[in-house]
């Protein structure tokens, strides 16, 4: 039913695209393209939490900082879509070219992880040094 949902979205965003595309400068037109990427990836994020639940349904050996981390990507999304909603009742062009922001968001969130996972990884190779 989840993946229902989801696709449900998918399908719409077309129609949403076509009307951002032909009525850029309506508030209107930039709140629906929003809501239509926000339930998306919220949905997504639905689909991951339940296969990811006790590794369920993804690899038994991904480590939980992996499933965290692919949690939080899938968060971010949605949530900015919504904080354009926001900020389309100030600026619609400032809601608009806020979309470029996640941009540098998951590259800020990638870079993390890399630190993180490099981390984790130092005390085991110590372990493996000292047998």
């Amino acid at each position: 039913m989840l993946n229902m949902f989801f696709l449900i979205w998918i399908a719409t965003l077309p129609f949403f695209t076509k009307i951002l595309d032909q009525y850029h400068g309506l508030q209107l037109s930039v709140v629906l393209y929003a809501i239509d990427q926000a339930a998306a990836g919220f949905c997504l994020t639905l689909i991951w939490l339940y296969a990811s639940r006790n590794n369920h349904m993804i690899d038994k050996d991904m480590k939980k900082t992996a499933i965290k981390f692919s949690t939080i990507r899938n968060v971010i999304t949605p949530v900015f879509f919504l904080i354009s909603i926001g900020l389309s009742f100030i600026d619609v062009t400032l809601a608009s070219f806020s979309w470029y922001g996640l941009i540098p968001i998951f590259i800020i969130v990638l870079r993390i992880e890399q630190r993180s996972e490099k981390q984790q990884t130092k005390p085991s190779n110590a372990k493996k040094l000292k047998k």
